[in-house]
């Protein structure tokens, strides 16, 4: 359904440029690529956001058993209570991590630029496969208006052989001949 929708939508007659321009739009490769070189824009985001620092909401919940005591001698003085908690923003930054970022997203980033130019290569290999078969229809459309401009002239001839027979100017021999050609003309055009 989506095929016809497409073929609705293109002009009866289209030129190289309107041709290579959906080829590009509806080559499976060229928009793998895309998808490709743009999740790796996204990888390189994601990894770089190692550099810097991360704020961070942290909570902790301990109950202790045990509860320390201190003996002293105003008497036995608890150390704290069975229930233990804390909660609060915390500042993380990674100070030294060998250069993994670094490597990583230069890593990315050079992968990325290779990407680019598989999907110039896969573009340039759609254009030469569109050009290709453009010029063999355009071919294709010389050789059919040619064999029909034969037989056209091939019919005339063989008009005139005939009415030059009925006169008697010319052999069955010529009649034959010009007919066996006319035939073949009209064969060519199928």
């Amino acid at each position: 359904s989506s095929s016809l929708v497409w073929a609705e939508s293109v002009p009866k007659k289209f030129s190289l440029e309107l041709a290579e321009q959906l080829a590009l739009e509806m080559s499976p490769d060229s928009r793998l690529a895309d998808s490709y070189i743009h999740s790796l824009e996204q990888k390189v985001r994601s990894v770089d956001a190692n550099n810097y620092p991360k704020i961070v909401l942290e909570g902790s919940y301990k109950y202790i058993e045990t509860v320390p005591e201190l003996s002293t001698q105003a008497g036995v003085v608890s150390l704290g209570d069975n229930q233990n908690y804390s909660i609060g923003p915390a500042i993380i930054f990674n100070l030294f991590d060998g250069g993994v970022v670094r490597n990583t997203v230069k890593s990315l980033k050079e992968l990325k630029e290779s990407k680019i130019s598989e999907k110039l290569y896969v573009e340039s290999m759609v254009r030469f496969a569109v050009r290709l078969a453009y010029l063999n229809v355009l071919i294709s459309g010389e050789q059919y208006h040619l064999a029909q401009e034969s037989y056209n002239l091939s019919k005339v001839q063989n008009q005139d052989i005939k009415r030059k027979r009925k006169l008697g100017a010319l052999s069955q021999l010529d009649l034959s001949l010009s007919n066996g050609e006319f035939l073949n003309q009209k064969l060519k055009l199928l």
